[in-house]
């Protein structure tokens, strides 16, 4: 008997010194799965940092179009690729946040979910002694900048 026509989630680990949240990888792994049943829709991670993290599909038509027309995006570390458009739009993000005070942590965590948007994809976040998952936003206030230029971003999360 084959059980996997009606998964509709799946979890891994992400062992130290992993990445703080899910990967480029973890991305394209979301969509091939969603391509195998029609029926999958998130993905849990165990990250190295403690936390656990569902990725949703929002929107599985969204989601297969952004793969196909950013292919290459996946680094060799399974993080996102320098000199791809997705890439550079998550590292530019991810160290303007850093400059604004946020974290390495925090930063890399906005920066996933300001990429995943882009693919129809949700970020939601549970540190490792609950289940009480609560969504992690970004929205950049363009064409708002800093007095040093760099991007303003507002934090959107639900609780």
């Amino acid at each position: 008997m084959d059980f996997t026509v009606n998964v509709i989630a799946d979890i891994h680990i992400h062992t130290p010194p992993g990445a703080f949240a899910p990967s480029a990888q973890d991305l394209k792994a979301l969509n091939n799965k969603r391509g195998l049943t029609s029926n999958f829709t998130t993905s849990y991670v165990s990250s190295a940092d403690g936390n656990i993290y569902a990725l949703y599909i929002n929107d599985a038509a969204k989601l297969n179009t952004f793969i196909n027309n950013n292919s290459g995006f996946v680094g060799t570390d399974n993080n996102f690729a320098h000199g791809t458009n997705i890439g550079d739009l998550f590292w530019e993000t991810n160290d303007n946040l850093q400059i604004a005070g946020y974290t390495p942590q925090e930063a890399f965590t906005r920066a996933t979910a300001h990429v995943l948007q882009n693919a129809g994809v949700t970020l939601l976040k549970s540190n490792a002694t609950t289940i009480n998952f609560k969504k992690i936003d970004l929205r950049e206030d363009a064409p708002a900048t800093s007095p040093n230029g760099i991007p303003v971003y507002s934090i959107i999360d639900c609780n």
